[in-house]
């Protein structure tokens, strides 16, 4: 510092004050280089949790509640292993099973957890870490929607969507797709499972089994596929997806609940003689309300399916 001062004092003012400004541009160029680094470091650190997989019943909580741990830029911290607890905010009932627990890669699950007591109404689930802004679920046993929605794909090689449904093809042509669904199935335990009839040939025969639908679940996207050939008469025809709780598709599809015995077939319920008018409906609401449904236990009592359609044109 002494040899500074003393090289200044020979030096010209004017070479002194250019040394001095430079200096000066030094120290805030790396000033704003260091702060840079230091905010973007901060936006980086945890910062608020985020859930991504809500919970639709309550002994256990399923599906199993999934927590993530996101930065200030809502970004994924991947490395970020805090605890992450869940309370019940609802007066008279209480969780039991690990209600903390430490994230792994930036996600936290609770797996076990379950309601000690209560029906109905509705539930607050709130999830904290410290120091972390927290994130509440909400679920009511009131009513969880039920439903069945196109999301995307391809049919006798023509694109699919919740906006363009039909297809065009030649008079008993082989008609292979895959669909994905966005779905929403609101059973705690049951068989669900899902199948397409084609509004040709004979309902008791035609209908097909796509497979099991997860529940419950909201708003998961399943993908499926299947083959069915085209009538060989010209005309507009349908697909129709269907999913709801029995243990075999043919339920479903003849509108008969197990408890009956034997599927009933031709009664005009099948859902193959469905109209167009009730499968716009459908293709909007994703449900559809069949008041004629056959049960042993509540005749006439009805009931839901999850149901959308796809227009076939042959020609």
């Amino acid at each position: 510092a002494d040899l500074v001062r003393r090289c200044l004092a020979v030096m010209p003012w004017r070479e002194r004050n250019r040394n001095a400004a430079a200096t000066m541009t030094g120290l805030f160029v790396a000033g704003a280089i260091l702060a840079g680094w230091a905010g973007w470091w901060w936006l980086g650190l945890p910062a608020r949790l985020e859930m991504v997989v809500h919970p639709l019943a309550l002994r256990p909580l399923m599906p199993v509640p999934v927590i993530e741990v996101r930065d200030r830029l809502g970004r994924l911290v991947a490395g970020a292993k805090v605890p992450v607890s869940v309370r019940l905010d609802s007066a008279g009932e209480r969780l039991e099973g690990t209600t903390t627990v430490t994230s792994v890669n930036g996600t936290a699950q609770f797996p076990g957890v379950t309601v000690s007591a209560g029906v109905g109404g509705r539930h607050r689930f709130v999830f904290s870490s410290p120091g972390m802004a927290g994130v509440t679920s909400r679920l009511s046993l009131d009513r969880i929607d039920l439903g069945l929605w196109l999301y995307r794909g391809r049919i006798a090689g023509q694109t699919v969507t919740r906006q363009r449904r039909t297809i065009v093809v030649a008079p008993a042509d082989s008609i292979v797709g895959e669909i994905e669904f966005d779905l929403t199935s609101p059973w705690p335990a049951a068989a669900v499972m899902l199948g397409m009839t084609p509004t040709w040939g004979n309902p008791a025969t035609s209908y097909q089994t796509l497979g099991p639908v997860p529940t419950p679940t909201q708003h998961a996207r399943q993908t499926f596929r299947f083959a069915v050939r085209a009538p060989p008469a010209a005309g507009r025809y349908a697909l129709i997806f269907a999913f709801g709780a029995e243990p075999d598709v043919g339920w479903i599809m003849s509108a008969t609940n197990w408890s009956v015995g034997r599927m009933l077939w031709g009664d005009g319920n099948d859902l193959a003689r469905l109209d167009d008018r009730l499968l716009r409906l459908a293709d909007t609401a994703g449900v559809l309300d069949i008041w004629s449904w056959v049960r042993k236990d509540h005749p006439g009592g009805g009931a839901s399916v999850g149901l959308t359609s796809i227009q076939v044109v042959v020609r």
